[in-house]
């Protein structure tokens, strides 16, 4: 039991280690030399690359704590239980809408920048970590 527990574990953040490797890769248009380029409507934002394997790893960080935070909660009691899976599915649902956002977006632009795929896949892939977890832990706790 234990045992398949670390197994989950590990690979729940094997892919999110992925997810981090794509998106980096994504959000260096394919050169890795240089700072990254990311312009939010009026603002410019440039940003190295240690910077932004630390600002994405930390993110990565904070929801998987989140999620065995959560995943904790849900193995007190049945009340617990479902809120720790309501939130996880609202979270993962809020993903999942604005990566669709950003498909809609893409659908329109006339040049579509791998920074902004980046962004999709980003946004994808926590969704699907979300989604997947919340069914989880129902399963399982």
């Amino acid at each position: 039991m234990k045992s398949t527990a670390i197994k989950t574990e590990l690979k729940w953040l094997t892919f999110l280690g992925l997810l981090l490797m794509v998106s980096i890769v994504l959000f260096l248009d394919f050169r890795f030399s240089g700072p990254v380029d990311v312009q939010l409507h009026d603002t410019y934002f440039v940003v190295e690359f240690l910077d932004l394997l630390a600002l994405l790893g930390g993110v990565f960080l904070f929801f998987y704590l989140l999620v065995y935070i959560l995943k904790r909660l849900a193995s007190f009691n049945s009340t617990s239980k479902i809120i720790a899976v309501s939130s996880l599915g609202v979270i993962g649902l809020v993903f999942f809408s604005y990566s669709f956002y950003l498909i809609l977006i893409l659908i329109r632009a006339s040049f579509i920048s791998a920074p902004t795929v980046g962004f999709l896949v980003l946004f994808l892939g926590l969704g699907v970590f979300f989604s997947f977890r919340a069914i989880e832990v129902k399963r399982r706790v």
